[in-house]
């Protein structure tokens, strides 16, 4: 028989030894009371089509597929798995403030993966350049700092300290991605 709570400790464990998080502990998932408004603001983060979670785990994931530079693809699929760990991280609160951790935004809009950024010709190759290394990395750093932006918003309209503790750790790690992309930016596109 599988062992779910250690499964889930092994993988937390696994996660806070990438070099793409930051060295910030996760806060205890703990709620001070139910607000379904909470919920649902930070259903925003979870699963809308633009600069969320899911969006992200979906376009990074698609980089890692499709970028042929090793170092810059093992560096997405990092990040992407600490986008794993924010997405189930989000779940836990939305489900504590009442709310449903589903796939849509705070209006009800089911998340749509065509909304990701994937910088691929669909239909064809780029002759010119195989795999898009530098337009991907500008999005995915695009990307990031949205979400720094959206966490510190939710951090000043959200009084509940527990939840900010757990976005303030979110917010940690996002800062830390978009300090890898530049970097590999700076590496590979200039």
């Amino acid at each position: 028989m599988i062992n779910c709570m250690d499964i889930e400790e092994k993988i937390d464990e696994f996660l806070l030894s990438l070099p793409c998080t930051s060295n910030i502990p996760y806060p205890e998932i703990k709620i001070k009371e139910k607000n379904i408004e909470y919920a649902n603001m930070l259903l925003d983060a979870y699963s809308k089509n633009c600069n969320s979670e899911l969006q992200a785990i979906s376009q990074y994931m698609y980089h890692h597929f499709t970028i042929s530079n090793k170092e810059v693809a093992c560096a997405v699929l990092c990040i992407a798995l600490v986008e794993m760990k924010h997405l189930e991280v989000l779940s836990d609160l939305i489900n504590g403030l009442g709310g449903k951790p589903r796939f849509y935004n705070s209006n009800m809009h089911w998340f749509d993966s065509g909304n990701v950024a994937y910088a691929d010709k669909l239909k064809e190759k780029d002759e010119h350049n195989d795999d898009n290394l530098c337009k991907k990395l500008k999005l995915d750093l695009l990307s990031e700092r949205h979400a720094i932006q959206d966490y510190k918003l939710l951090i000043d309209l959200i009084d509940d300290e527990c939840v900010k503790a757990v976005l303030k750790k979110i917010l940690s790690d996002e800062m830390v991605h978009a300090e890898i992309f530049k970097n590999l930016i700076k590496k590979y596109c200039m």
